[in-house]
């Protein structure tokens, strides 16, 4: 730290040498970088009054706990120190008014010109500590004063108590008023339609007999010519993207038709014929349709007279082991598993004359001992085979080895190992695996296709032991729509139901008593439902899609779900089986049984939507729209390579700094991205749910896409989150939970009532927004997220009170808040 300074040096040096050496040593005042906010971050305010009033942006300001410290002013060695004080000060005095009277976390103004630093309050014109740079030595009084006033210490405890001061003990769920229980517990249950539906439904989109799974994957299976496109809009976040760009010539998307798998089958033609070892790649995303396609290409696709030549091993790292230590041993075991299991008919491992044939090598290397041990008697000689056999049997590596020689070289077949649902494991797992899977091929002598997580073959191919396989001709897998997989299985599932045409159901609808219809009715309302979700342009469609990602079981029970929810009108069903008209769904009625399923109040947990409201209990700095922040900075930056090598991937380290411009708190942003996580509205890097640490890299699903850009635009969603979001103002809560009484036997409120909910909640948020807009005043970057989730608000609200008298009113209201 220097603390002289001549008149040839600059502001710039001053700051340079002095002032962040003097912040920062640990000797002196042990701020940490990043409490330290440079002037590009800061908001230039207006300063002074009247002919003195002019526009001002200090050079540093002290921030912790989310709250303006110390502001610093750095002037060159010439100038003197009084009007920068002045000026810090009133920076201070600007930042303060927005606070509540009595707190004033802005403490301190701090000037210097390298040669001398002046400390005062940001209130007192007299009572300045004025001294020469020189004096700061350590063990000095003048150090240990400034340390006591502006020391991290100092700051901390500081804006610790003033936290706590400005951070209400207490908060308010309005489902308080209603009894948590029966908000968490009441149930709608199902409609009258699910006892008939439920079983066809499950039997095709969440199969658990082996042969039904077969069957779809035989007649239910989404080839390539048959499926569909995303809009242009929302398709980065839902297709794998990583597709080889026109100038690879050595790699391809798997393209496949009904019959036929195109230049994946004539690959494999290739390697019979070849006979050798061999590496296959097929990359994708996680749930992209690796193992189906695996599955049908060897079942449905590979020509007979090839079936004949081939011995195929599955090896599914699903149940592999965590420890990765002796994977080689586990692979072993699972291939030896297989070959018992499936080819008895081509290789004996039970006989003597079988072990025989299988260790036919390894006996013939001993040929010359066994020699010996059989002049001196046919029991020691047999005895010792005997133990050499039980010993070689019993090491997973010599058992498979001499197997893979006798199914390839001895018998003539082709053996083909598939490793599967590697990219379901960790990247540092996947690559471990794959160099397992590359000593496996050598030796067993096999053909070896590896099943690959796309963002982990992107990110490391330029690396050993990646780079190798660049020019070898890898295959790509495109993940098929939820749209176009319900379509097939619908298929499936109607074509069932003509199976049992003469039969009737029956179902109970209110007013009517049991009604009868036809079991081919059942078909068309799918049918018309499928029409109405899909075929027709609505967002309602992208919900569902982004809700999935590309998890197709999911997708597949969020269908189920909603098809069968109480919160469908049985009556409009009955309507249209009778009219043989088309069943249509309101996009707020299936946005509500996607919320709720098959219960009465709507909670994360009771359905296939998120809460981008509300915030982790332990918070310290609680707020309504950190969450939407990250979610925002994740959107905007999507396409851009983060912390990783991966586009779209930030740290949750990065996240914090990114959210400390706004004034969140570290932990709190870190408690934040927790919770997005565990909500899947953000992605980690190695694909886990555990907590996150400052190095995890996230990025955002396509689920936090739609919640930030569909459903925060939905008065359905915004007055069903405003029932369990915690809020500071007690009356506002009771007030909301008092319009949120079901009555039996009902299953929801009326539609004003929910006009009413939005418009409360929307006024508390508006005004929680305004109070910590003007609290981070001395930032530059203001939170820009939590207008936009307003803004969206207010007009779905305004859109509901359309031709009502009260919706001028509200509409003026939000029109002037937003002024």
């Amino acid at each position: 730290m220097r603390t002289s300074f001549s008149p040839a040096n600059t502001e710039s040096d001053v700051e340079q040498f002095f002032v962040i050496p003097f912040l920062t040593g640990k000797q002196t005042l042990s701020i940490p970088d990043p409490a330290i906010l440079t002037k590009p971050s800061l908001a230039t305010l207006e300063i002074g009054k009247g002919k003195n009033k002019r526009r001002y942006v200090p050079d540093f300001l002290v921030y912790h706990e989310g709250l303006p410290s110390v502001v610093i002013e750095a002037k060159n060695p010439e100038e003197t120190l009084e009007t920068a004080i002045n000026e810090a000060q009133l920076y201070a005095l600007e930042i303060n008014k927005n606070y509540p009277s009595g707190i004033n976390p802005c403490e301190w103004a701090m000037a210097t010109n390298g040669n001398d630093v002046w400390l005062a309050h940001w209130d007192s014109a007299e009572d300045i500590q004025k001294t020469a740079t020189a004096g700061l030595v350590i063990g000095s009084s003048v150090l240990t004063s400034f340390a006591e006033a502006i020391g991290w210490g100092a700051i901390s405890d500081r804006c610790a108590k003033t936290r706590r001061k400005l951070t209400p003990q207490d908060w308010t769920r309005p489902s308080e008023s209603l009894g948590e229980n029966r908000v968490n517990l009441a149930k709608a249950g199902h409609n009258s339609l699910y006892a008939d539906l439920e079983p066809v439904l499950r039997k095709y989109f969440d199969p658990k007999d082996r042969e039904v799974e077969d069957l779809i994957i035989e007649r239910a299976y989404v080839s390539t010519d048959e499926s569909t496109k995303y809009e242009r809009s929302f398709e980065d976040f839902l297709r794998t993207r990583v597709i080889p760009l026109g100038d690879d010539r050595h790699s391809s998307e798997i393209a496949t038709t009904r019959k036929d798998a195109g230049s994946f089958g004539k690959q494999l033609n290739r390697l019979a014929a070849l006979r050798q070892p061999f590496m296959q790649l097929i990359i994708g995303g996680v749930g992209s349709g690796k193992t189906t396609f695996l599955k049908r290409f060897f079942k449905h696709l590979l020509p007979q007279e090839m079936k004949e030549k081939i011995v195929y091993c599955r090896i599914n790292f699903n149940i592999a082991p965590d420890d990765v230590t002796h994977l080689e041993n586990w692979v072993c075991e699972q291939f030896i598993y297989h070959i018992k299991k499936n080819y008895s008919i081509i290789i004996d491992t039970e006989t003597e004359h079988g072990l025989q044939s299988v260790f036919s090598e390894e006996i013939k290397n001993n040929s010359g001992a066994y020699s010996f041990l059989k002049r001196s008697g046919e029991e020691k000689y047999l005895e010792r085979i005997a133990s050499d056999l039980l010993e070689w049997m019993s090491d997973p590596r010599s058992l498979s080895r001499a197997l893979a020689r006798s199914i390839g070289g001895d018998r003539g077949y082709l053996l083909i190992i598939a490793f599967d649902n590697v990219d379901r494991r960790e990247r540092d797992v996947q690559l471990r695996i794959f160099q397992v899977g590359q000593w496996f091929m050598n030796h067993t002598k096999s053909v070896c296709v590896m099943t690959m997580r796309d963002e982990t073959f992107e990110a490391y191919k330029d690396e050993k032991p990646l780079d190798a396989f660049l020019k070898t001709g890898n295959f790509y897998i495109r993940p098929p729509r939820f749209v176009d997989m319900v379509s097939k299985r619908l298929d499936l599932a109607i074509s069932d139901m003509a199976g049992i045409a003469e039969s009737t159901f029956t179902y109970e609808v209110d007013g009517l008593g049991a009604v009868k219809y036809p079991a081919t009715a059942v078909g068309n309302y799918l049918t018309s439902i499928f029409v109405d979700l899909f075929k027709k342009r609505r967002n309602i469609t992208t919900v569902l899609e982004g809700l999935s990602g590309r998890n197709a079981r999911k997708s597949l029970e969020m269908f189920i779900a909603t098809l069968t929810s109480a919160h469908f009108n049985t009556q409009q069903f009955s309507k249209s089986v009778w009219t043989m008209g088309s069943y249509s769904i309101h996009e707020a009625v299936l946005l509500k049984a996607l919320m709720r399923t098959t219960y009465l109040y709507f909670t994360p947990s009771h359905g296939f939507v998120r809460n981008i409201y509300n915030f982790p209990l332990d918070s310290r700095q609680p707020d309504h729209f950190l969450k939407s922040e990250i979610l925002d900075f994740l959107i905007l930056n999507r396409k851009k390579v983060g912390d990783t090598r991966y586009e779209g991937y930030f740290t949750a380290s990065r996240l914090a700094a990114e959210m400390g411009k706004f004034g969140y708190l570290l932990d709190d942003v870190m408690l934040s991205i927790d919770q997005l996580v565990l909500d899947e509205l953000v992605i980690t890097e190695r694909q886990t749910r555990a907590s996150v640490k400052p190095e995890t890299a996230v990025r955002v699903h396509p689920s936090g896409y739609v919640h930030m850009k569909i459903l925060a635009s939905r008065s359905e969603y915004i007055s069903s989150c405003a029932l369990i979001t915690p809020l500071r103002d007690t009356q506002v809560a009771q007030n909301i939970g008092a319009k949120w009484h079901i009555n039996d036997p009902y299953t929801d409120i009326r539609k004003a009532a929910k006009e009413d909910v939005g418009y409360l909640f929307i006024k508390y948020l508006t005004e929680e927004q305004a109070g910590l807009a003007s609290q981070a005043i001395g930032l530059r970057q203001d939170v820009q997220a939590g207008r936009q989730l307003l803004r969206l608000a207010s007009d779905a609200i305004g859109y509901s009170f359309e031709g009502g008298s009260s919706a001028t009113d509200h509409e003026n209201e939000f029109g002037r808040l937003f002024e």
